[in-house]
């Protein structure tokens, strides 16, 4: 993903392909992290969306640790937009 920083504010924009097998995650824990410094001071969240109504959720805390929420079907191009305030 691409983080954006000005000042406090972070900013997380990105296109992403699911696999063909899709996914059906709850609270599903990411081995990926936030690096240091863009992670969100509480809570961030990151929105998943395609053009067929499919969405989907990245929660961030602030230890950069990623959930992931939502049913995802297929292989497809989601958009991820979201943004937090650093600590």
């Amino acid at each position: 993903m691409t983080f954006y920083k000005i000042g406090k504010t972070v900013t997380v924009s990105q296109q992403v392909l699911t696999t063909s097998t899709g996914m059906n995650a709850h609270f599903t824990a990411s081995s990926e992290r936030v690096p240091d410094g863009y992670r969100p001071a509480e809570q961030g969240v990151l929105l998943m969306s395609d053009n067929t109504g499919v969405s989907a959720s990245m929660m961030v805390n602030s230890l950069g640790q990623i959930e992931v929420n939502g049913t995802i079907n297929g292989s497809r191009y989601l958009q991820v937009f979201g943004s937090w305030i650093t600590a």
